[in-house]
């Protein structure tokens, strides 16, 4: 069943039809979509590489608390 306002109105629970694909005028090519996905799946590996390890993530919060104790001590 075709969606009114958006909303999905279909009874089938298992559906993994798209909405709206009547409305697609063009769709990427496998290479694009497969480079798509390479391109985003390497960044996510740079952003974990990005994270600070943990024993300096621990540190980090701690001097947090402090600083905030201070703060609010003063």
């Amino acid at each position: 069943m075709k969606p009114f306002l958006g909303i999905d109105v279909t009874t089938d629970k298992n559906n993994e039809l798209f909405n709206g694909e009547e409305f697609l005028i063009q769709t990427p090519s496998a290479a694009l979509a497969s480079a798509l996905d390479s391109s985003s799946e390497k960044a996510l590996k740079t952003v974990e590489k990005a994270n600070l390890p943990p024993l300096f993530r621990v540190m980090m919060y701690i001097c947090g608390i402090a600083a905030l104790l201070i703060v609010s001590g003063i």
